[in-house]
């Protein structure tokens, strides 16, 4: 399945990072981002513009709008594994995070499994950021946020990340549940992080179910 981005032109307005998370727990899940990643050529068409026209940038989960919709957007109707995509790039691991857009520079959030034993009954995972050329699908970098096994349990349809990045000014900020909170300069270095505590889920079904 792939993941076409619909551009708004609208000017993003100013958010406080606590007013999204908190929008982000109370609606619930974003839509699950697949393996293949793949970008619609006639959406992404005026993608060399975007450095110049920052009015399209979609920096937070649902867009400029809140709405995830984009008025001004022309996406194909038709999808194939070759028509009217422009290119594909592989993503590791796995979640619900939502990807966002910030001149011309699409960023994604991602658990992946190590296959390595932790200390209890799961595995290690290695929990990421991951930046991508909105042009080309080229990996720019790849920001290790922490390794560890998950803390408690996960429902059979949930996956290990929930949340969504957002982009404020210079920063980008990152919510990995029982990880923390982890802000990021754009070139994906950890300027600081705070650890909010293991969460507590009801009937082990995982952060952000």
């Amino acid at each position: 399945m792939a993941t076409d981005y619909h551009l708004s032109p609208e000017p993003v307005s100013g958010r406080l990072l606590a007013d999204t998370l908190a929008r982000e727990k109370e609606i619930g899940m974003g839509i699950r981002r697949t393996v293949t990643l793949a970008a619609a050529s006639l959406t992404l068409a005026a993608a060399p513009a975007l450095a110049q026209d920052r009015s399209q940038d979609w920096t937070h989960w649902r867009g400029p709008l809140g709405s995830g919709a984009s008025p001004a957007a022309d996406p194909p109707l038709e999808w194939s594994d070759t028509k009217n995509v422009k290119w594909k790039a592989q993503i590791p691991g796995e979640g619900y995070s939502t990807p966002i857009v910030n001149d011309g520079v699409i960023y994604v959030m991602t658990a992946v499994d190590t296959g390595r034993a932790g200390a209890g009954p799961s595995n290690i995972f290695s929990y990421r950021v991951i930046a991508l050329s909105l042009e080309s699908g080229r990996e720019l970098w790849s920001t290790t946020i922490k390794e560890e096994p998950p803390h408690g349990g996960l429902h059979q349809t949930n996956v290990e990340i929930s949340a969504s990045p957002i982009i404020a000014g210079s920063r980008l900020y990152a919510f990995f549940g029982s990880r923390g909170v982890f802000c990021l300069d754009l070139k994906g270095d950890v300027i600081w992080d705070r650890d909010l505590g293991d969460m507590r889920t009801r009937n082990d079904f995982g952060e952000g179910a």
